[in-house]
């Protein structure tokens, strides 16, 4: 039985202008997309451009699969 990879998500909230958010969800159904979607890629663009390559590929491999793991899904 496989085990999934135990991902840890954690919640961001913050406070904008309910108008222009309303906006925003309006047209990006009209692009088939989410503001949920848009703003994740927006962070993840944020923690790509500030956290250093070096401690990316460290948590990259601490969340990989173990590798005998990768080998028996072939």
């Amino acid at each position: 039985m496989k085990n999934p990879i135990d991902n840890k998500f954690a919640s961001v909230q913050v406070e904008y202008d309910s108008e222009k958010l309303e906006a925003v969800i309006f047209y990006l159904r009209d692009k088939k997309t989410t503001i949920e979607r848009e703003l994740t890629d927006a962070l993840d663009a944020v923690y790509k451009k500030n956290v250093p390559a070096q401690v990316r590929e460290y948590i990259e491999r601490k969340n990989a699969p173990p590798a005998s793991e990768v080998q028996s899904d072939l």
